[in-house]
């Protein structure tokens, strides 16, 4: 009887150990998920800070042009709700790697993924067309001010290859970000794999 008494503690003490390492080895994860994450926020955070400063400065642009501020407008509401979007769509709040369940962090992260996708395409379609108005705004008065000195059958050619190098280095970016937050939510991901298949083999 006292072997078997011994043989029950011996085993309700080594529960208590594994217990406690999934615990530690959750928390220690979700620390490292958190860690992961972090830019994005920094990211999104960024973009409000930036928003009105840029939005200055086009109007200012807008001003010594000598074309309309709805221009200038126009992108602080674009951006802004862009922004919006992406306080749901890329930040991750630090309070969800602590209280969320693994099941819900995963779905959220499955569900933030398929959402900026979408907001990605829209926005850079959008932003594209907003720079084709801008730049023909006023009988091409931004190429007008950008070399004054081109002959007016020049301006459209010109603004015809401004629009194109603005789209492809506008398209580089948002393409390099995209991937980026993708990539950290897939590392998310298999992290939360993995600690699914830990705590199950436990």
């Amino acid at each position: 009887m006292e072997d078997l008494e011994i043989m029950r503690e011996q085993l309700s003490a080594l529960k208590k150990r594994l217990d406690t390492q999934e615990i530690v080895n959750n928390n220690l994860m979700r620390r490292v998920m958190r860690s992961k994450a972090s830019w994005l926020n920094i990211l999104v955070k960024a973009e409000i800070w930036f928003l009105p400063i840029l939005y200055l400065i086009l109007a200012e642009i807008c001003h010594l042009v000598g074309i309309s501020q709805w221009y200038a407008l126009t992108f602080l509401i674009m951006a802004g709700i862009d922004v919006y979007f992406d306080w749901k769509t890329v930040r991750i709040s630090p309070r969800r790697f602590s209280e969320d369940s693994i099941l819900q962090l995963k779905k959220f992260l499955l569900k933030q993924k398929k959402s900026r996708c979408i907001q990605t395409i829209i926005a850079f379609i959008l932003s594209v067309t907003w720079l084709m108005c801008l730049f023909t705004a006023g009988n091409f008065k931004v190429a007008r001010f950008m070399m004054p000195n081109l002959q007016n059958d020049d301006y459209l050619l010109t603004t015809i290859v401004i629009g194109i190098v603005s789209t492809i280095a506008s398209a580089i970016v948002v393409l390099y970000l995209y991937l980026k937050m993708q990539h950290t939510n897939d590392d998310l991901i298999r992290d939360i794999t993995e600690l699914e298949s830990e705590n199950q083999n436990q």
